[in-house]
């Protein structure tokens, strides 16, 4: 067969290039054809001829009446797959997975559990049909039913591959398309043990490592990261930053920062910065004349970007208006993770340094920030 049906979806791309297929698998269908005649491959094709069906999927110049008749023929293709299914032993499911083509590896681990295979098989057997077959880890770690019927299998395929820790936290990303499931039989001790060694594995990824070092909504389930080992996680991701930025050395963007106390040396710093610089005033003798709280809290207030003109902080980060779409979809973040970008790092720092300065000019009046906040409240 040249071109096998495979649907991946309503809004893939690849969908008018099948619908010829699935013409041709409709009008070859008869209602007292023998089962038997098929093989596996031919079984995927039919189902994914009901994914098609089921969604509605057509050609837009079928006519009507045909459009219905493909509807009508759903049914026979759903026969015949449950049929081939139910008529499979362990053998033939072994010759089964031997001629399967790569393109139905996850069709058939979802067939698997929609036709209960497993049932039909020990642990031994099904570990034996997995060793001699093709199909990629990550297939049979995102059956639940798989997960559920042979739980130290799918243990033992999780722990033995370390970057499918990654995997894991996948599932609580915001960007997750596939969960892997965990079977009951990977503890919390186990989880831990498997996290401290990705985050000191060679293949650990800094947008992974990092996420371990804040609280991730729902994986006290699975995994309670301790103390020690979100401080190694915060550890291990600046050196994983550091490697990665020095082995780009020779490119990147360079920005400078400087905070001055003076309006003379500010005006000067001023005048050969770059654009993408970030030089800010603290003026130390206009504080120097100006020590009343009311004066400086308006300072504060309007003075150092601490807030918009209509008071509201401009601290906190705003994705959206701060982060480009490129940037916004970079890196690996949970469902409640504080999203920040480039731009958010710089204020963040020229905030830091702007009180500091503040600080330092005011403590030479024998006057502290803490003051003037606890006056106006």
């Amino acid at each position: 067969m040249e071109k096998s049906l495979k649907y991946y979806g309503q809004g893939d791309l690849s969908v008018g290039f099948y619908l010829e297929r699935l013409k041709q698998i409709v009008d070859s269908l008869d209602a007292h054809t023998d089962n038997s005649i098929y093989d596996i491959n031919d079984v995927m094709e039919f189902y994914n001829g009901v994914k098609f069906l089921d969604d509605g999927v057509h050609d837009t110049r079928w006519e009507p009446s045909y459009i219905k008749h493909t509807k009508s023929q759903k049914n026979l293709l759903k026969d015949i797959v449950g049929q081939f299914f139910s008529g499979l032993s362990v053998r033939d499911i072994l010759t089964s997975i031997d001629n399967l083509k790569n393109e139905y590896n996850d069709d058939f681990i979802t067939c698997f559990g929609v036709y209960d295979l497993g049932s039909r098989m020990t642990e031994s057997d099904f570990k034996a049909i997995l060793k001699a077959s093709n199909i990629p880890d990550r297939y049979v770690m995102r059956s639940e039913y798989l997960a559920k019927k042979y739980p130290q299998t799918i243990k033992d395929i999780f722990l033995s591959d370390i970057k499918n820790f990654e995997s894991f936290l996948g599932n609580f990303s915001i960007s997750r398309s596939k969960e892997v499931f965990i079977p009951a039989s990977v503890s919390k001790n186990d989880m831990l043990t498997f996290c401290n060694k990705y985050i000191e594995s060679d293949e650990a990824n800094a947008n992974y490592v990092q996420i371990l070092s804040n609280p991730i909504k729902g994986i006290e389930r699975y995994l309670v990261v301790d103390a020690p080992t979100r401080l190694k996680a915060k550890h291990r991701t600046k050196q994983l930053e550091d490697k990665l930025f020095k082995s780009r050395s020779a490119g990147g963007l360079k920005i400078s920062m400087a905070v001055l106390s003076s309006k003379k040396a500010y005006d000067e710093e001023l005048s050969k910065s770059s654009p993408t610089d970030s030089i800010a005033l603290v003026d130390g003798d206009w504080i120097k004349e100006h020590l009343d709280f009311p004066t400086l809290l308006n300072n504060v207030q309007y003075l150092y970007d601490f807030f918009t003109p209509d008071l509201i902080s401009a601290l906190p980060s705003y994705p959206k208006v701060e982060m480009g779409v490129m940037e916004i979809h970079l890196g690996v973040t949970t469902t409640n993770s504080y999203i920040t970008g480039q731009y958010f790092s710089v204020k963040q720092w020229m905030a830091g340094m702007k009180v500091r300065a503040l600080q330092e000019l005011l403590s030479q009046h024998d006057i502290r920030l803490e003051e003037i906040i606890y006056w106006f409240f």
